[in-house]
């Protein structure tokens, strides 16, 4: 009978340590409410063309206002004009004669920020073309990790 016991001391004393180790209940809670996403308008995109050696080369994003994000931050980059549209009063009235860069979109990881100058480095170059005439945003994408999220008040976006 003894025995027993031992085993299921053991057993007992393995599942508390397991659920020690994982951080079963170490999760912390983070309330959200009001404007989460920030975004800041694009001025300039300068996208230089770098060997993939030079590590010294890196495109750069410069905004309004860098102020909201921080290295390490999850961003997108979007364009959200840019097209060409037939303006004629005719059967091909409507037609999108140049789609330019408009809709243009990708997510990234901000490297850097010169705050001086606002400008936003990704860590990696960026894929597509964007057109800062075309009304081309940045936006912040929070990142609350494995904690739990509590919406305490109403959602909102930047005005």
């Amino acid at each position: 009978m003894v025995l027993c016991f031992k085993g299921l001391y053991r057993a007992l004393f393995l599942l508390v340590m397991m659920f020690l180790l994982s951080g079963g209940f170490l999760h912390a809670q983070v309330n959200i409410s009001g404007v989460i996403n920030m975004t800041t308008a694009v001025t300039d995109v300068i996208l230089p063309n770098c060997l993939d050696c030079d590590v010294g080369c890196q495109d750069a994003i410069q905004v309004n206002d860098a102020s909201a994000f921080r290295a390490g931050d999850l961003a997108l980059i979007i364009q959200m004009k840019g097209a060409t549209i037939n303006t004629s009063n005719t059967a091909s009235g409507g037609q999108i004669t140049d789609i330019a860069n408009a809709g243009n979109y990708e997510f990234f990881i901000i490297d850097s920020i010169d705050n001086a100058g606002n400008i936003i480095f990704p860590v990696y170059g960026l894929v597509k073309q964007y057109d800062a005439g075309g009304q081309v945003q940045v936006i912040r994408i929070p990142n609350y990790g494995n904690n739990k999220v509590n919406v305490t008040g109403t959602l909102t976006a930047p005005t």
